[in-house]
């Protein structure tokens, strides 16, 4: 599977959209709130940098990750091209 839908941006929503980045998969992170979405992304670009100065992942690779990620408050935009969805 490379087309993940994830409805919910929280704590957990966020951090299954991160791993699913790293592992290679297009993920569509969806939230009602455009707020949660951007903390979302703030939250992912913290967390590739805090891995990456422990030495797990690399920072060039960061920007790759985040470019997996497309962020929307459209649940038929999210789940359209999805072949797994997690909610």
């Amino acid at each position: 599977m490379k087309n993940i839908a994830i409805i919910g941006a929280g704590l957990m929503g966020h951090g299954i959209a991160q791993v699913m980045a790293v592992h290679g998969c297009r993920v569509t992170l969806m939230d009602l709130r455009a707020e949660i979405l951007a903390d979302a992304r703030k939250h992912i670009h913290a967390n590739l940098t805090l891995l990456a100065g422990h030495g797990l992942g690399s920072s060039d690779d960061i920007e790759t990750v985040l470019k997996r990620i497309t962020c929307t408050g459209n649940l038929q935009e999210a789940v359209c091209n999805a072949e797994l969805v997690i909610e």
